[in-house]
C-alpha cells in the first residue's frame, strides 16, 4: 500500500514538472514596441497551427490578422485595455498582425504583445517541439525529486518502528 502511495506522488510530482517546463519554453515575448501609424508583424504558421496571442497597449490602436493571400482576417478592433485572442491557420504561410495608432498627431502608444502557438514554432528551425535539454532537464528534477521523497518517507518509517520497540 505504501509503495502504490509512493509511486503516485512521483508520477503526479513529475507530470507537473513536465507541464511547468512545457508552458515556460511555447511563450513567445515580442519585445514592446512603439506604434505611431501602421505597423505589421509577420509570422510563418503551418497549416493547423493554434495561435493564440495577448495584447497590452498604454492607448487605443487597432489591431487586426490578415492570413496568407487574403484581404480577410480577423479584427480586434479597438484594443483599449489587455486583449487575448486565437484562431487556427486554415493554411500555411505568413499571417500579418497589424497595430494602427489611427488618429494623426495621436500620441505614440507602447504595445506589448505575446503569443504562444501549437504546435510550438518558436525554435529558429520553425519545427514544433520542446529542446531536447529541457526535457532532460525536467527529467533530471523529476528523478532527483522523487528519490528525495522516496529517501524521507523510508526514513520516517524507520523512525516510527524503532520509537515502537
Amino acid at each position: 500500500m505504501q509503495k502504490a502511495k509512493l509511486l503516485t506522488i512521483t508520477v503526479l510530482i513529475a507530470i507537473l514538472a513536465l507541464s511547468a517546463c512545457v508552458l515556460a519554453t511555447s511563450a513567445t515575448n515580442v519585445p514592446s514596441f512603439t506604434v505611431t501609424g501602421l505597423m505589421q508583424l509577420p509570422i510563418e504558421l503551418p497549416a493547423g497551427t493554434t495561435f493564440n496571442g495577448s495584447i497590452a497597449a498604454s492607448g487605443l490602436i487597432r489591431v487586426w490578422v490578415v492570413a496568407p493571400e487574403s484581404a480577410q482576417g480577423i479584427s480586434l478592433g479597438i484594443v483599449d485595455k489587455p486583449t487575448d485572442f486565437g484562431f487556427v491557420a486554415t493554411k500555411e504561410g505568413n499571417y500579418t498582425v497589424y497595430f494602427e495608432n489611427g488618429a494623426l498627431g495621436s500620441s505614440p502608444v507602447q504595445v506589448n504583445f505575446s503569443f504562444t502557438t501549437n504546435p510550438d514554432i518558436t525554435g529558429n528551425d520553425q519545427q514544433s517541439g520542446i529542446p531536447l535539454i529541457d526535457i532532460a532537464a525536467v527529467m533530471a528534477i523529476g528523478i532527483v525529486g522523487s528519490v528525495l521523497i522516496f529517501v524521507t518517507i523510508r526514513r520516517g518509517e524507520r523512525r516510527k518502528k524503532l520509537s515502537q520497540v
